[in-house]
């Protein structure tokens, strides 16, 4: 097979070059380059859908599709929709890469890797996709244990996950003391856009939302309003309307794994304490006490209060602070070399590389770096 260019880099539209070498514009005329020998013929683009979200519409988009050689039915099935009718370029709706130049041998999903590797739709991240069949797309999609650090080795990723791509950084430890990690009890939701996905049926009157609560480790049982964590295994259920995910969370299972991982220890430490001091205070309210007006009481209570939620607050937003989009960009160089949005922010241990942020760390079971196996996980903080 030829090199192929993804088109939409080299492709110029609607102009031509004018005997003075000024560019000059003409509706009728397209001129395309790519770097591969082919020069598709000038075409009209032709009006698409604006459901191009679904499945079924993108696969009508084929009907003048000039190649057997390439499966119309995998192309809309991984994002493309044709652009047509008198090339064989396709466009995916989610990443907007545009391909075309197919020859026989070529492979749809191959193809759309190489040229858009962080496409959503393929890193099996959350989308507006509607598909014809849900388990059809995985069918397509590079196996579970993938390789994603070349030739020489595997590494292991849970159900659900996809990742890809890594770079090497000097060992920071060389004796690590971090205790070892436990493995997740549900191992198959260890991945975020997993968890969401279990909640397609949750109670609509819920206040608890199902973004908050797979944000927090938590994935629906289909019972009520009962939830599990996939790292720990705990459970919880009648959810009251002010109940945070995340304080629930510390407040029952305050050991888990995830939790200290992503919110740290700071922040677990300052929900208990507020537990504690709502506990202290509703105890001495109920007591008779003689010479201690229940006024003083109840306004010593509130200090606590205050005290406890400013302290928390401010662990949420220091060391315990969860791995949410950064408001300043983040530098590619320090990007988690899995999801490639957030920053790395973790350590495997003994090995001592950092190459992926909180929640990617906890999606696989080899460090992406050197292919071993880790004995724990420790967050990581620059200056």
């Amino acid at each position: 097979m030829k090199t192929k260019s993804p088109v939409s880099v080299v492709t110029i539209e609607q102009f031509q070059f004018g005997p003075t070498g000024k560019d000059v514009a003409d509706n009728n005329t397209t001129h395309s380059l790519n770097i591969k020998d082919c020069s598709p013929p000038a075409y009209s683009p032709v009006p698409m859908p604006d459901n191009l979200q679904r499945e079924e519409v993108r696969l009508q988009t084929f009907d003048c599709w000039p190649h057997n050689f390439i499966s119309p039915q995998k192309l809309a099935r991984t994002g493309f929709y044709f652009i047509g009718p008198n090339n064989d370029n396709v466009k995916c709706y989610f990443c907007k890469v545009e391909i075309g130049c197919w020859e026989q041998g070529d492979d749809e999903v191959t193809e759309h890797m190489r040229w858009s590797q962080n496409c959503p739709l393929l890193r099996r991240r959350e989308t507006n996709n509607v598909p014809i069949d849900d388990g059809e797309l995985d069918l397509l999609l590079p196996p579970l244990t993938y390789d994603v650090c070349g030739p020489c080795g595997v590494v292991d990723v849970r159900h659900g996950s996809y990742a890809e791509s890594s770079f090497t950084l000097p060992p920071l430890l060389d004796t690590p003391t971090s205790p070892t990690l436990k493995h997740p009890d549900h191992p198959e939701y260890a991945i975020e856009a997993a968890r969401f996905r279990s909640f397609e049926d949750w109670p609509k009157t819920m206040k608890q939302k199902p973004q908050d609560l797979s944000d927090a480790g938590f994935f629906y049982t289909q019972k009520g309003d009962r939830v599990k964590c996939f790292s720990c295994g705990g459970g919880l259920r009648d959810w009251d309307e002010y109940d945070v995910p995340w304080e629930q969370h510390a407040l029952w299972f305050s050991k888990c794994e995830y939790l200290k991982l992503i919110k740290g220890q700071s922040y677990i430490d300052s929900i208990l304490e507020k537990k504690r001091l709502q506990d202290e205070c509703e105890s001495n309210a109920s007591d008779d006490e003689e010479n201690r007006p229940i006024e003083s009481l109840l306004e010593k209570c509130n200090s606590s209060f205050e005290s406890a939620s400013t302290s928390g607050s401010d662990a949420e937003s220091g060391i315990g602070h969860d791995d949410g989009p950064s408001e300043k960009k983040v530098c590619d160089s320090k990007l988690c070399k899995i999801c490639y949005s957030c920053e790395y922010n973790t350590c495997f241990l003994p090995c001592g590389h950092v190459v992926a942020c909180a929640k990617c760390a906890s999606s696989v079971t080899k460090c992406p770096m050197c292919r071993k196996p880790f004995d724990g996980i420790m967050r990581v903080y620059f200056s």
